[in-house]
């Protein structure tokens, strides 16, 4: 929350804006009404007479394969076509004339159809919505109407083509045998007259016994041989066609086929259960899809093995007529040496006998098949139709207000999360004690103001009771932390200029002061010196003059009033040393002997030695002086500069044996003090109505007490 807090304002205004565009856009979008016919199809129909169907439509045992074959017929573009083709000229206008653009130009008739439809069957259930949205209330109707009753007209005339196909080859079949049996009646009677044939001898009857069960054989071989013919005939007649094989009978029923049509059904069902759950790369949407491939291959498959098998049977059949023709002849040739003549006879006679039998079940089934095609054996209906919407069904404005809203939650908590995943900035408290593993000392926030003479004598003057709030916790925060003892030296650093190093040190160095603590301020910035300007002092006496001059005096008193060095007092208890000028040589002044026993002999004079140094991320000068001085106090402008680097610094000043004290965060701003300062509860406000009643005579009695205390060595 403290995250989403900090940048709430403007995500808020991203967000708000976000949601506006969103919600004006959803609300643009043209009207869609929306209409359903509901179609049923039935499990058991009621049957009229007990005659076997050609073309099989019901849904007894195997409800889940018909429907998905049904659901992909319905949404075929063959079928598409064929509603396309059954709209009048005004329909088509009713249906495509809403979609007409701001030139006129009017998309066809195919991509309207498809980007409306919406079909779908009722998990559970026979059933079938047939859904169409549409710009026009009554277009949207009359698409969900014509389709479910131009699908029945389909179902009916496919069924009626299939009746049409089925009396087509028995009629042919009936007519061969007809034509065969007059010729074979034909045959007989003229073999009676030239042989003269009245009746046959009794010593015949064993062999005629004979040869009748071998005919009756021959007979159930060719009845055999015919069926299976008849489903070859279908078969080929579909494949020629393109038909559903599944809806053949002798394809489906009683083999694997259906049991693999069923579960391939099944997945399918599965997949439109997991579509609405998962993406198309989904794990369990691609076992799916390969478990889809492999029961579609299987199904092709099992259905290419049953065509096969049915050819083998047919092609048995004719081999097992074929052996038992051969045996009858074997018969007749043995009865022929009896009575060749006899044997001839009957050899017609049967003949004539086998094919009327056979042409009297084919003219049986044949009739069946004609009482059967003047039945409708649909077994679907309209439950429902389509009535024309009264209201659209979108833009919903329920939808639209809870997308913009959702979208604005989403841009108000999702970018401040991912910019704050980006952003390596140094900002938090967590940043200083996880991330650099160091204590945090404090922060200051934003000091109003471009006087920079002001600024570093807030402590001093008095003039900003809530910054100095803060410095004074600062100073609390080191005493309880430093584990060196007065004498102290403590330098202060930053990463890059412009932080505040030496408006934090003049300040921190005022607090010490103000506990009456001796303490000089030392300005080692030799190539950007500031604290002569702060403390509105020249610059024209220093270290660098000093440390261009001769030998150092042994007394350390003298050597603070060198006027070479001219150690100024600004308060009591403080007092500042200059550079001098301004040198590219610190380094070698820095690492000479002349400095370091000047460090010692300043050591014995103050209480706290507080040294502002130049950035350390630009400069090896902090390094050299930390090398010298106690502790290290590491200043850093809040969320400017990057925590790696910061960190990278640290690491190097922890060589030292100046060791990093911990981290002081500069230029905070309210909000942050508020969420992360270590007086984060104080504000301005609430420090002006603690303490403004009495700040006027609390900040003279304080001015007055320290103008009595007597200067005296150490505090």
């Amino acid at each position: 929350m403290l995250i989403v807090r900090e940048r709430a304002w403007w995500a808020a205004l991203i967000a708000l804006v976000a949601a506006g565009l969103l919600a004006a856009y959803l609300w643009s979008q043209p009207r869609l009404y929306q209409s359903t016919t509901t179609l049923l199809f039935e499990t058991a129909p009621e049957r009229v007479v007990d005659i076997e169907e050609v073309v099989d439509n019901s849904l007894r045992g195997k409800e889940d394969m018909i429907l998905q074959v049904h659901l992909e017929q319905i949404t075929s573009r063959q079928f598409m076509q064929r509603v396309m083709d059954s709209l009048s000229e005004d329909e088509k206008q009713l249906l495509t004339q809403p979609y007409a653009d701001e030139e006129g130009h009017v998309p066809s008739l195919s991509s309207v159809i498809r980007q409306s439809s919406a079909i779908s069957h009722a998990s559970g259930a026979p059933i079938f919505r047939i859904t169409f949205r549409h710009r026009s209330a009554e277009g949207a109707a009359l698409l969900a109407n014509r389709y479910a009753h131009k699908y029945i007209d389909y179902l009916d005339e496919r069924s009626d083509q299939g009746n049409q196909r089925a009396i087509g080859f028995l009629q042919e079949q009936a007519d061969e045998l007809r034509s065969k049996i007059e010729e074979s009646e034909m045959k007989l009677q003229q073999y009676r007259q030239e042989h003269n044939l009245v009746s046959l001898e009794e010593n015949q009857n064993i062999v005629l016994e004979r040869m009748k069960e071998l005919n009756g054989a021959v007979t159930k071989a060719r009845v055999a041989k015919l069926a299976a013919a008849a489903k070859v005939s279908e078969v080929e007649n579909a494949l020629d066609n393109d038909n559903n094989l599944l809806e053949i009978p002798a394809i489906s029923e009683g083999s694997a086929v259906d049991a693999t049509a069923t579960k391939l059904a099944q997945a399918k069902a599965e997949r439109e259960t997991l579509a609405t759950k998962y993406l198309e790369r989904h794990p369990r949407m691609i076992e799916n899809q390969k478990q889809i491939d492999g029961l579609e291959k299987m199904l092709q498959t099992q259905i290419k093995s049953r065509v096969t098998d049915l050819r083998n049977q047919l092609a048995e059949a004719q081999e097992r007529e074929d052996k038992l023709r051969t045996e009858l002849d074997a018969a007749e040739q043995d009865a022929l040496k009896r009575d060749k003549q006899a044997i001839q006879y009957n050899v017609l006679r049967r003949q004539i006998e086998s094919d009327q039998r056979l042409f009297d079940q084919l003219m049986a089934r044949l009739n069946e098949t004609n009482v059967s095609s003047q039945l409708s054996n649909v077994d679907a209906r309209v439950v429902d139709e389509a009535q024309p919407a009264g209201a659209p069904f979108t833009p919903d404005r329920n939808k639209v207000i809870a997308s913009s809203a959702m979208l604005f939650l989403l841009i108000l908590i999702g970018i401040p999360l991912a910019m704050e995943a980006f952003d390596n900035k140094l900002k938090t408290e967590w940043d200083v004690g996880s991330f650099l593993q160091k204590s945090f000392l404090g922060e200051i926030p934003m000091v109003k103001g471009n006087n920079p003479e002001k600024r570093a004598k807030i402590v001093l003057d008095n003039e900003n009771p809530r910054a100095r709030e803060y410095f004074r916790s600062i100073y609390s925060q080191i005493m309880l932390m430093s584990e060196a003892s007065p004498p102290r030296i403590s330098v202060i650093t930053s990463t890059l200029p412009g932080e505040g190093k030496t408006f934090v040190a003049s300040n921190l160095a005022s607090c010490f002061a103000k506990h009456h603590a001796r303490t000089l301020l030392i300005d080692c910035d030799l190539r950007r010196p500031q604290i002569n300007r702060f403390f509105d002092l020249k610059n024209d006496a220093g270290l660098i003059p000093w440390m261009e001059s001769g030998e150092m005096p042994t007394d350390a008193e003298k050597l603070v009033d060198d006027p070479l060095l001219q150690v100024r007092q600004v308060s009591p208890y403080l007092h500042v040393l200059r550079s001098g000028g301004v040198t590219q040589e610190a380094s070698e002044l820095f690492q000479s002997q002349k400095f370091h026993n000047l460090l010692l002999r300043l050591r014995d004079q103050y209480d706290q030695i507080i040294i502002d140094t130049p950035p350390v991320g630009g400069f090896s000068d902090a390094l050299f002086l930390a090398s010298q001085a106690d502790e290290t106090l590491f200043v850093a402008k809040h969320n400017h500069v990057n925590r790696r680097k910061v960190k990278y610094l640290l690491e190097r000043i922890d060589h030292t044996p100046g060791r990093v004290l911990g981290v002081i965060f500069n230029q905070t701003k309210t909000s942050r003090t508020q969420q992360y300062g270590f007086y984060g509860f104080y504000d301005e406000k609430t420090y002006r109505n603690y303490y403004g009643d009495n700040k006027s005579s609390q900040s003279s009695s304080l001015a007055a007490r320290e103008r009595l205390q007597p200067e005296t060595g150490r505090a």
